[in-house]
């Protein structure tokens, strides 16, 4: 595996472990190219944009030697325009996955390029054919098997990320909707607590002018006894 970023290679490595896949991480193109050299393995999980050399220059590396070019490669990129697809069919990688991906999904695409390996015939395509796009004319060499394993792979990819849009919007739709029924009780609950209070206000002032009423004393007037003539005073109803 080829990743320049050590987060981004940990969490991939633990994830291939986990599937009982041997990894080893190198952190550019060139060093990828080394350990090829000395320890042919069965498959290249790389990232493109890398230091020193990306993963296009990796891959065309790799498939331009007979000695290597039957090692399938998954190129892993954060960009979706149709130029890079492009670059991709130039450089002759065999898969395209899109991040962040979904780990299943990239464990699939995996199984599925170690079981084709076998089985992949391997030939050279002598001059290839130009693609014009934007303006810009780009040639591509590449047997028409690998052609019409990375555009499906590009399609299957997109319809991963769809399916993780829409999922995502689901439950965004649910999460406003419990955040619409929350606020929904909390204004009931509101108009609840100020209707008590109201309730209150008013049965306690009412309460006040009765006992007001009943030592004779206008309500909210204060008292003209003097407290050593008062023998007996009226409790309230708090302590």
């Amino acid at each position: 595996m080829a990743e320049d970023s050590m987060p981004q290679a940990f969490a991939l490595k633990m994830l291939l472990e986990k599937d009982r896949h041997q990894v080893r991480v190198v952190e550019n193109g060139r060093e990828a190219l080394s350990a090829v050299a000395t320890d042919r393995p069965d498959l290249i999980i790389s990232d493109i944009d890398m230091p020193e050399l990306d993963g296009y220059g990796m891959c065309h590396a790799l498939k331009s030697q007979p000695e290597t070019r039957s090692i399938p490669v998954i190129l892993l990129t954060t960009l979706s325009d149709p130029e890079h697809i492009l670059q991709g069919l130039g450089s002759k990688a065999d898969y395209y996955l899109t991040k962040p991906y979904d780990p299943q999904f990239l464990l699939d695409r995996v199984q599925a390029a170690l079981l084709h390996q076998a089985a992949r015939p391997v030939s050279d395509l002598e001059g290839g054919f130009v693609v014009n796009l934007a303006g810009r004319s780009h040639r591509v060499q590449a047997e028409p098997q690998q052609i019409l394993s990375l555009l499906l792979s590009t399609y299957e990819n997109a319809i991963q990320q769809y399916r993780v849009l829409v999922r995502t919007q689901q439950e965004l739709n649910i999460r406003n909707q419990q955040l619409r029924e929350q606020s929904a009780k909390l204004q009931a609950s509101e108009k609840t607590s100020g209707l008590c209070w109201k309730t209150w206000r008013t049965g306690w002032s009412s309460w006040i002018g009765t006992s007001a009423s009943s030592f004779s004393i206008p309500p909210h007037a204060p008292c003209s006894a003097k407290p050593s003539h008062c023998r007996s005073k009226p409790r309230l109803p708090w302590p």
